[in-house]
């Protein structure tokens, strides 16, 4: 017995008309456009039964979750859009109890967090985490948490106080240790699996066909996802939740584990379709993307009014067995902004007879060309950030140009810069220091080794005017005054400590910068600031051999303070502000002619009690520490203009933050 595949696709794009010879072909409006009705049909979840169960040991061996359907198409909490790549819900059952699994991309920047310690406590939901919600009378909802961890919490009806027992495990795995039919993308991944006695959430064993309301969120995930769309409600609330349905046993039922790159205008559904009966089936795979609002004229023209693709795809699986499936399409139009899946069991006329899953929501195209441009005035220059992540596999391109033409507001061209590369993204600084003040926009095109135009967009930066308040001298004149705003106070300087409002900072002979910082009664630092010095294959740290303080005024404190240790002298001129700021410029000499030094870096001990958070400018660097290093760039993500010139680091109350002036030799 072999399987059959059959592709019956139909493509409808914008703008497009054509004219229907077979009179037969005309009729009634779901004839013209019969996929539109998907974006107003209910979601659904199928849960099969199982004869096994899964094992919730936080480990997924192979073909432990064959019996379970399952759903990728999460929403973002923010926006409610479905997230490319985003998590994917199993489903199952047995007599007495269901089953749900839940896995996630890790965020690639970071670890996984898991500050939570005690169970039962709102804190887990700060951490990494996953959470399941469940509600069989559509009027009270139960929810089960877990962080990375494998730290819980349980309400009813958002009560923390309501305990509810439950096996729950979370796990970790690369996407290489997951079933391949799955399509996950590349990376790691975390997971929680939980069984839920259905004694827990005061519910009967269901009966076939029985529906209740279910959702899985993820928390942390950048951004924070949920299975249902949301609409700005909360996670728990019920009647935005999709349909969990109860199928018989001998039921297809369907894994639906990927969208393909969507957003990059590459739909392409994926999973596996199971048939645990005793007849074949005929499984469609109908996917529509449109424009909301768009439509298709009910005549023979079949015009298509704003912007739609519709594919249909069937697959027929023979009994007691299963197949997988993959049916890429393309939809490039970026003024499409809706997605309907459906996966259906086909009656005999080839039509949907029973939805096995459906999935809808808002969606951004991104165009295989995607530019943005950061101003940084101050500096007399713009980044430029191309991303052609899209043409990788759309133009099968591995290297291409990014070609980038700015003109003037007349049209003149007056800056051509070119960059090769590998696709991805790319950024390109343009220098706009030579160019007068006003609007310019830049052609941006994507060209292949031979000189072809692969893809093409633009954008546009403004020459500000310096603002008045940059050239102004009131707020020089205002500090010439020498007055400290409330709630602060003057600063005080009591021999080698500069005392501020809530804030002391101590100089010891042990180190040429700060040995003690004291916030609010806690010391900040665990030992003495060092500047570690490595030359000759030795490092050495530079003691303090004199102090002295130079000035002294209502808001400000200026100081010197000098050392030197193996023929490495250092002078520190440094001044503390009545806020706490302090600012520090080295002077080094080494007096060893023509010795090589290989680096120096500022060493700082913190302790980890006090210091569970950090802060860059990089808004992908930013969150809580773990148990694991955190690699703290000084130049953002490829796609983020911004350089991290400063770093914090510490708790809810108290903390250390670093900048520099330069970062030229780091």
């Amino acid at each position: 017995m072999g399987w059959k595949l059959l592709r019956e696709t139909w493509r409808l794009a914008a703008a497009i008309a054509f004219f229907c010879l077979a009179p037969a072909l005309m009729g009634a409006a779901s004839e013209f456009d019969p996929l539109k009705e998907l974006h107003e049909r209910e979601r659904i979840v199928i849960a099969p039964p199982v004869k096994v169960a899964p094992t919730i040991d936080g480990k997924i061996a192979g073909g432990e979750w064959d019996g379970a359907g399952a759903t990728t198409g999460f929403h973002a909490y923010t926006d409610s859009s479905v997230v490319p790549d985003g998590p994917v819900l199993f489903a199952a059952y047995s007599e007495t109890d269901i089953y749900l699994l839940v896995i996630t991309p890790q965020d690639p920047s970071r670890p996984l967090s898991s500050m939570a310690k005690a169970p039962d406590q709102a804190a887990v939901t700060n951490d990494d985490s996953i959470e399941l919600f469940l509600s069989h009378d559509g009027k009270n909802v139960y929810q089960f948490v877990t962080n990375s961890a494998g730290v819980t919490a349980d309400l009813k009806n958002n009560n923390l106080e309501w305990n509810g027992r439950i096996s729950c495990a979370p796990g970790q795995c690369l996407a290489s240790d997951l079933p391949a039919d799955w399509g996950l993308p590349e990376g790691k991944y975390w997971f929680a699996e939980a069984a839920i006695p259905f004694a827990t959430v005061e519910a009967a064993a269901p009966k076939t066909g029985d529906r209740w309301a279910v959702n899985a969120a993820v928390n942390r995930s950048g951004p924070w996802t949920s299975l249902a769309e949301l609409k700005g409600k909360l996670f728990s609330n019920i009647e935005s939740h999709p349909a969990l349905v109860f199928a018989a046993p001998g039921e297809p039922y369907v894994q639906l584990t990927s969208l393909g790159r969507f957003h990059f205008g590459e739909p392409a559904p994926r999973g596996r379709v199971f048939n645990p009966g005793s007849s074949a089936v005929s499984i469609g795979v109908d996917v529509d993307m449109r424009k909301e609002g768009s439509r298709t004229t009910e005549d023979a023209y079949r015009t298509i009014i704003g912007a739609i693709k519709s594919f249909r795809d069937k697959v027929t699986v023979q009994p007691a067995s299963s197949q997988p499936f993959h049916f890429p399409n393309e939809a490039t139009d970026t003024a499409i902004n809706r997605m309907a899946v459906r996966v259906s069991v086909l009656g005999d006329d080839g039509k949907p007879a029973r939805d096995l899953l459906l999935r809808r929501g808002d969606i951004t195209l991104l165009p295989p060309l995607v530019v943005k441009i950061g101003n940084v005035p101050p500096r007399k220059y713009a980044i430029l950030t191309a991303d052609t992540t899209g043409l990788k596999s759309r133009a099968r391109l591995e290297r291409l140009a990014i070609d980038v033409a700015v003109s003037d507001a007349g049209g003149r061209e007056v800056m051509r810069q070119k960059s090769d590369g590998p696709a991805g993204i790319r950024e390109m600084k343009l220098d706009w220091s030579k160019l007068p003040v006003g609007e310019y926009s830049c052609a941006v095109r994507a060209v292949s080794a031979t000189g072809e135009e692969i893809a093409a967009s633009s954008g546009k930066f403004c020459i500000p005017e310096t603002p008045a308040w940059l050239k102004s001298t009131v707020y020089d004149d205002y500090g010439k005054l020498d007055r400290v705003p409330l709630p602060w106070r003057p600063v005080k300087v009591s021999g080698r400590t500069v005392d501020v409002w809530g804030r002391a900072i101590t100089w010891e002979p042990e180190s040429i910068l700060p040995s003690k910082i004291k916030s609010v009664g806690a010391h900040l630092l665990s030992e003495p600031m060092k500047l570690a010095v490595s030359a000759g294959g030795r490092e050495f740290s530079i003691p303090m051999d004199t102090f002295r303080v130079t000035k002294t005024t209502k808001t400000r404190v200026t100081m010197v303070a000098e050392g030197k240790a193996r023929g490495i002298g250092v002078r520190a001129d440094m001044f503390a502000e009545f806020d706490g700021f302090i600012w520090v410029t080295l002077s080094v000499r080494d007096e060893v002619k023509g010795r090589k030094v290989d680096s120096m870096r500022i060493v700082t001990r913190m302790p980890a009690k006090d210091t569970t958070l950090y802060q860059t400018f990089n808004r992908a660097l930013t969150g809580d520490i773990g148990g694991e290093p955190i690699r703290i760039a000084w130049q953002g993500l490829p796609n983020e203009p911004i350089v991290n010139f400063y770093h914090w680091l510490g708790n809810e109350d108290r903390g250390l933050g670093f900048t520099y002036l330069s970062l030229i030799h780091i």
